[in-house]
């Protein structure tokens, strides 16, 4: 099976597309990583309903859990599946919204259960106060949690090989 990004939506559907238009651009089924030493084609699935996602998640190489804090419902499911990747040992775990709660006590509900199952945080638009000039946030630092990750087949770049077998015969 080829990985693939398995991007969730808790009650967040607009936000779920949202963030899998982002990544597919003109392409319509991969997600292409072309960074200095690699390139890799990355399946992306989204998943808007409850039905096959324990299939689903358990052999995701990456998650995005999209959610509303603003709806109950939706942090609920976001904490459940949290869970899920947390059990099945998912690689890479994002945790998405548009934006986070004011409220510093909700805030840190948000980072805490995150934290608890290694989940990164991404606010999509960010309140003015977190948007810090020196980090990235939104759909760029989504993109690049996901660059970040040594995906299963991926094809070093010409030059970069060349450079490691050089290293390896000395």
């Amino acid at each position: 099976m080829n990985p693939f990004v398995l991007i969730l939506s808790t009650s967040a559907e607009t936000l779920a597309m949202h963030v899998q238009k982002a990544l597919l651009g003109d392409d319509q089924d991969r997600f292409i990583i072309d960074c200095k030493y690699y390139t890799a084609e990355v399946g992306v699935k989204a998943i808007l309903s409850s039905e096959g996602e324990q299939e689903t998640i358990s052999v995701a190489e990456a998650i995005v859990v999209c959610f509303e804090f603003t709806q109950l419902d939706s942090w609920e499911a976001a904490c459940h599946w949290q869970k899920k990747a947390s059990d099945y040992g998912t690689p890479i775990r994002l945790l998405v919204c548009s934006q986070l709660p004011e409220d510093e006590e909700a805030r840190s509900t948000v980072y805490k259960h995150a934290l608890q199952n290694h989940f990164e945080v991404i606010e999509l638009n960010p309140s003015a106060v977190d948007a810090d000039a020196e980090e990235e946030f939104g759909l760029p630092r989504l993109r690049a949690a996901l660059e970040a990750h040594q995906w299963p087949g991926l094809r070093l770049k010409a030059r970069h090989r060349c450079s490691q077998l050089q290293r390896s015969e000395t």
